[in-house]
């Protein structure tokens, strides 16, 4: 059976309509151009900050050769600051 281009050209006009409405439709910034209250609010964020961990506490976490059986660890003394 062959479709006619017709049915081709409206099933590609409502894939692109629908497309775009979901990509507008899911946009963080509002459409009158005003930014949300909380937006440059950095205790609002749902994500904070790492902190920066000190050679002592980097020290801690290395591997030894207990933590890995069967595998040889190097002292690491390389990769330190």
């Amino acid at each position: 059976m062959k479709r006619s281009s017709g049915a081709r050209m409206g099933a590609a006009v409502a894939l692109s309509a629908m497309t775009l409405a979901l990509i507008t439709g899911c946009s963080s910034e509002e459409s009158d151009g005003s930014k949300s209250t909380d937006a440059g609010n950095p205790s609002s964020s749902p994500t904070q900050a790492a902190k920066a961990l000190s050679a002592a506490d980097l020290e801690k976490l290395l591997l030894t050769t207990a933590d890995v059986k069967g595998y040889k660890v190097g002292d690491g003394d390389k990769t330190l600051p």
